[in-house]
């Protein structure tokens, strides 16, 4: 068995290969990142394979600090193997589809060096064996999703988003480190293993649990893009496609989510997260679905809807449903990266992301079918299955709550369907291999995901949910929203004239006073003013707070300059030239005093030395003479002092 470190080192080495490429073999450098990738995910998939037959591997190093000892590393267990696998598998289609889409890109050395340290940050992510390398490697993370976002630097946009996206993480960030400085102050360690074990009655055996615990939602609300720190992922898409597709998919915003499934028996202990997660899951899942139904951009549509689905990851966990989070994560992960790069095909053909001029791809378009079918909840979809595990384990009176969403989510995916890749005269598009092969394998992996259910739930030790009458409904209400976005975007039946002309033959009938003409025009006043309230929700109070906590922020972080500039920055100057002052005047005491008053003292003991050296002659009849002298001179003394 290969060292299991070996796992996030390969696409590390790939990130210095690249790095290290001559300029004239820049073309080679996507080649290289898909390798380092692929071979992550060879060893991903044995490890994987071990897991499921009970064999679990550990890489542990012990550190020391200032005495302290600390054991740091790396291990797999059934939840680390398969959200590795899923990292590796991810990430490796992810980097072979950006081959082809990067290919005209002066910058494209940066970009794979970048996406290869990027998906070797979450693969450590989740191999870690304890919170700090988790920590370590979130923030890696937070720093290449920061460079990716902002891979086109020049564009005002892109760097401003990438600054929001910096800048957000890092209050939810705080949270986690917070909690990790707890951690050891409580047992001296971060290891799962010691963190994560029940104490006395089955409740937390970790010093200041329950804080930990909402330090720990706090972080995780910060990478998956919740309420309150949600308004950072929609710009986010100012980076280039792949970079959304690996960020939405596999990688950032499922760190959240993995980390909140990898700390479960903690948060179940602790009333406060579930609320904490339960109020911002509720209120990003509803709002974010809203503003995607008003969406015309596709990229941020789908933006919006990584933040909806994400929340619903969270009601499964805030309900103590972690296995049908961790599988809805899974789903979620292939037909997302599916919607993107579909969505991307057809957005760098046009030179434009906006859903009503998109050109016409075979590829795109069934590409892009299949990933909303999955993510409306269509069988055999994966999306079915894991909206299913979630349904049928919820309380009854949440379950309304969930077909809410079912509807919304199939609504606003359909819409994007129906507005951006349907009905179109445009000329086709002829993609790449590098296009094909990526989204080919996605679709296979999103339509047969969803039988890998009860296999994942025996390997994850979770009960194994059955279909039932919860299931039929959800796919009756995704029907439903199917059904609507049709009537609406592809027939448009809510337009009078397209009604009569559609309809012809029943307007004799219906004229006799059923109001075909009123009804029509009624529906589509409610219609327009549902869209106008949603986009206004957006722009008045999404759009709105969010630039409020950013001028905020801004205010902050400017009124710290202002102290740092007024009070640090004046406070060091002053006590350094009181240094130099004091150094200055020390200086002089020392050259005028100090000094000249040693060198006078050896002056003049080397006057003396001169002048008393005449009288040692060496002569012995000289010193008996000096000695006859001292008794001459010492008797008339005595003599004088006894008078």
């Amino acid at each position: 068995m290969t060292p299991l470190w070996l796992i996030p080192v390969l696409p590390v080495v790939a990130m210095v290969a690249i790095l290290s490429l001559p300029q004239r073999w820049t073309r080679h450098a996507g080649g290289i990142a898909s390798s380092g990738a692929g071979f992550a995910t060879a060893l991903m998939t044995v490890h994987l394979a071990a897991t499921a037959r009970g064999v679990q591997h550990a890489s542990t190093t012990r550190l020391t600090f200032a005495g302290t000892t600390v054991d740091v590393g790396l291990a797999t267990d059934p939840l680390s193997a398969v959200m590795g696998t899923l990292v590796a598998v991810t990430a490796t289609l992810v980097l072979v589809y950006s081959i082809g889409y990067m290919a005209e890109d002066q910058g494209k050395r940066r970009f794979f060096a970048v996406m290869s340290l990027f998906t070797g940050a979450m693969l450590s992510l989740v191999l870690a064996s304890d919170y700090l390398v988790l920590y370590l490697s979130w923030e890696a993370v937070g720093l290449c999703s920061y460079l990716l976002i902002g891979h086109y630097w020049q564009q005002q946009n892109a760097s401003r988003a990438a600054f929001k996206a910096f800048l957000v993480t890092r209050i939810g960030d705080l949270g986690l480190l917070f909690a990790v400085v707890l951690m050891f102050a409580g047992l001296g360690t971060a290891r799962f293993d010691a963190v994560l074990a029940p104490g006395p009655a089955g409740t937390p055996g970790l010093p200041f649990a329950s804080v930990i615990a909402v330090l720990i939602v706090v972080g995780a609300l910060g990478k998956s893009a919740q309420f309150p720190l949600h308004w950072w992922l929609p710009d986010a898409m100012a980076g280039p496609t792949p970079v959304s597709a690996l960020i939405h998919s596999a990688t950032m915003v499922a760190a959240g989510i993995y980390l909140l499934a990898r700390s479960f028996p903690l948060l179940n202990a602790a009333p406060a997260a579930h609320n904490l997660i339960l109020i911002a899951a509720l209120v990003t899942t509803f709002g974010s679905a809203l503003a995607a139904a008003a969406q015309t951009d596709v990229k941020r549509l789908l933006a919006y809807s990584t933040m909806s689905q994400l929340g619903e990851m969270g009601l499964a966990v805030a309900l103590a449903l972690p296995f049908a989070a961790v599988f809805q994560l899974i789903a979620h992960a292939t037909f997302k990266a599916l919607l993107f790069l579909a969505a991307g095909v057809v957005a760098q053909a046009a030179g434009s992301n906006a859903l009503t001029g998109l050109p016409n791809s075979r590829v795109a378009r069934w590409g892009f079918l299949a990933g909303a079918l999955s993510l409306s909840g269509i069988p055999p979809c994966a999306g079915f299955w894991s909206k299913t595990a979630v349904t049928t384990g919820a309380p009854p009176a949440l379950r309304v709550i969930f077909s809410a969403l079912t509807f919304l989510s199939s609504f606003y995916i359909a819409r994007a369907f129906f507005l951006g890749f349907t009905g179109r005269a445009q000329a086709r598009t002829s993609e790449p291999l590098s296009f094909r092969i990526p989204m080919y394998a996605l679709a296979g992996i999103t339509l047969v995901t969803g039988f890998l259910w009860w296999p994942l739930a025996g390997l994850l030790r979770a009960p194994r949910p059955h279909l039932g009458r919860e299931a039929a409904a959800d796919v009756l209400v995704a029907g439903l929203g199917w059904a609507v976005a049709a009537a609406l975007y592809k027939w448009r039946a809510l337009n009078a004239a397209a009604f009569r002309e559609q309809a012809r033959g029943l307007q004799g009938l219906l004229k006799g006073g059923f109001g075909t003409d009123a009804l029509p025009l009624a529906f589509a006043r409610v219609a327009s003013s549902v869209f106008q309230a949603v986009a206004a929700f957006e722009t008045n109070v999404l759009d709105a707070l969010s630039s409020a906590v950013a001028r905020g922020v801004l205010r902050v972080a400017y009124g710290a300059g202002i102290v740092e500039n007024g009070v640090f920055d004046r406070g060091s100057s002053a006590v350094a030239e009181s240094a130099w002052r004091m150094a200055t005047r020390t200086n002089w005491l020392d050259l005028r005093l100090l000094d000249r008053s040693v060198l006078r003292s050896a002056f003049a003991l080397r006057d003396l030395g001169g002048r008393l050296r005449p009288l040692q002659t060496g002569r012995i009849y000289h010193y008996l003479a000096a000695v006859f002298l001292w008794i001459v001179v010492a008797s008339a003394i005595a003599f004088a002092l006894r008078w």
